[in-house]
């Protein structure tokens, strides 16, 4: 099971076409071209039931291992992300679904208005595949969006 694990994984590395000593955004999830978040370029995703659409930018231009970073999330209510949604509540996490883990410490959002969220102290604390989680919360119903990336 290790191998296949193992084979999955270096699939999708090669499929984000990983640049070295920097990360990738793997597909999950993202609809429209690829885009390369260490340059600035907002990364694009839409919640899985396609009620929110969400624009992040990594604040640094790489992804330090065991060192925290932040980004910046904008949650709109239409395609174009023109519309700011409101009412809503913005959670972050993330993953590596192939260690079973996700982050040691939880990172804090916090609410920048106009649909904008800051989150900090974001640690990925090991090189590998991880899985970003963006959970938009309005009264008793949660979306997710996700979308993942390698750490090198």
């Amino acid at each position: 099971m290790a191998r296949w694990t193992d084979r999955r994984l270096a699939l999708a590395v090669l499929a984000a076409g990983v640049a070295v000593g920097s990360f990738s955004a793997a597909a999950g999830g993202r609809h429209g071209p690829t885009v390369d978040p260490s340059r600035g370029d907002p990364v694009e995703l839409a919640s899985n039931d396609g009620t929110y659409f969400l624009a992040y930018t990594l604040e640094a231009t790489t992804i330090p291992e065991s060192e925290p970073f932040a980004l910046e999330v904008g949650v709109f209510a239409d395609e174009a992300r023109k519309l700011p949604a409101a009412g809503i509540e913005l959670a972050f996490d993330a993953r590596m679904p192939q260690h079973g883990h996700g982050m040691r410490r939880e990172p804090r959002v916090s609410e920048l208005g106009e649909g904008r969220y800051r989150v900090e102290g974001i640690l990925l604390h090991m090189p590998g595949y991880w899985e970003l989680y963006f959970d938009v919360t309005r009264g008793p119903i949660t979306e997710r969006a996700q979308d993942s990336l390698v750490v090198d």
